[in-house]
């Protein structure tokens, strides 16, 4: 505390002054408002061990601003210039950090002096307040994806509080996928030699991995890949009990992203699955084959033994594809997309699905015995169980 510059000590007593006089009453004062909140905390402002006052009991405001006289029943009574408070507010020396590796983010409160006694939170998206999200905790939802996310973190004493606004965070490409609901949701990125395919969305579809490379470079979004390779048989099969029932074969989307091993693989005269589902004997089907004919892509969707299909082909990239597939009877049409646009024209004239349990349902392969494996790595391979719109499928094809 200073006055016009030296430090003056403040001395907390209840009853008596320095020199076994009475107290002064000093009412603390910062910004127009009193520190703590109640009546006025007695203390006496002493310079060089003595009283700055005479031992008569009187209350003397300390307040943050320039010196000047105060008055009161008649006496001058000088206002002591301090630069800060008895019991200052909370003042935050490292900011609130947001963490989160799924759907769900948090944030740690951060570091503050003047010891806190609660904290208040509220998330917000491009620095707008996001209605009822006011936890340590904040589900991330489609609305925050392309957007920067921001918490601020509240801390609050008995002097009153301060606000303290974290870093930006952006959602990750695994976060997207989630806060579009999924009914199931493999991305692949294990550690090298796993044998579980962890099911992200929740639903506990987990699938096991067969001859399957993991830890594969990725699509660029910070996490890894599977590398199937034909001599391997290799597959993931994810047919769990309970997933026929959670998608329902009329309406759905399947999403994944895939790249072949070599340039090469686009005419190796082999029918490649890069995903298969099927029930009843093959009358029901989605699925997605890297075709004999040499550049060919099948997008297939067969319901009652219906059979529609879009086939583009001239395909050679050794890059990294986004590929989907739509289906819906309400709407009746069928689409398919490559790197979020769409290919071929509409189905239309769908079958009805029989819903039952699946045949089959394996990526990377026709069959769980690891028939007609891809050749090249797959990642992020997601399950919905309506027809996404373009909107949606265009960011699902962009990395994060």
């Amino acid at each position: 505390m200073t006055r016009a510059g030296p430090a003056i000590p403040v001395v907390a007593v209840t009853d008596r002054s320095a020199d076994g006089g009475p107290a002064l009453r000093v009412a603390v004062v910062a910004d127009g408002r009193p520190v703590e909140a109640g009546p006025a905390r007695p203390v006496i402002v002493v310079s060089d061990g003595r009283p700055t006052q005479g031992n008569e009991p009187m209350p003397i405001v300390v307040a943050s601003g320039a010196q000047a006289a105060g008055v009161l029943a008649g006496l001058a009574i000088p206002i002591v210039v301090v630069s800060g408070s008895l019991n200052p507010v909370p003042a935050n020396t490292v900011l609130p950090v947001i963490s989160g590796a799924l759907g769900t983010l948090s944030t740690t409160n951060g570091t503050w002096a003047n010891t806190p006694t609660s904290f208040a939170y509220q998330w917000k998206r491009n620095g707008a307040n996001i209605g009822g999200a006011t936890a340590n905790t904040y589900t991330i939802v489609t609305a925050d994806i392309g957007t920067t996310l921001t918490v601020t973190v509240t801390a609050t004493n008995a002097a009153g509080s301060t606000p303290a606004t974290s870093a930006g965070y952006t959602p990750t490409y695994t976060q997207k996928i989630i806060a579009a609901g999924p009914i199931a949701y493999w991305p692949q990125a294990e550690a090298a030699g796993a044998t579980v395919s962890l099911d992200a969305s929740g639903g506990g579809f987990n699938g096991v991995y067969t001859g399957v490379t993991l830890g594969g470079a990725g699509i660029g979004d910070g996490r890894t890949s599977a590398l199937f390779v034909p001599a391997s048989s290799s597959r993931n099969n994810v047919n769990v009990a309970g997933l026929s029932t959670a998608l329902n074969g009329a309406e759905g989307t399947l999403s994944l992203w895939a790249q072949v091993r070599a340039a090469g693989v686009w005419s190796d005269g082999v029918n490649r699955w890069i995903f298969r589902l099927e029930r009843a004997a093959a009358n029901n089907i989605v699925d997605i084959i890297k075709r004999n004919i040499a550049g060919q892509l099948d997008f297939n969707y067969k319901a009652n033994a219906v059979a529609k299909v879009v086939s583009p082909a001239g395909q050679n990239t050794t890059a990294w594809m986004h590929y989907a597939i739509t289906w819906s009877a309400g709407a009746n049409q069928m689409k398919a997309y490559l790197n979020g646009a769409q290919v071929g024209s509409t189905q239309v004239g769908l079958g009805v699905w029989q819903n039952g349990t699946f045949d089959q349902a394996d990526v990377g392969a026709i069959s769980s015995t690891g028939s007609s494996p891809y050749d090249g790595s797959i990642a992020h391979v997601a399950l919905f169980a309506s027809a996404l719109s373009g909107t949606q499928i265009v960011t699902l094809a962009t990395v994060p």
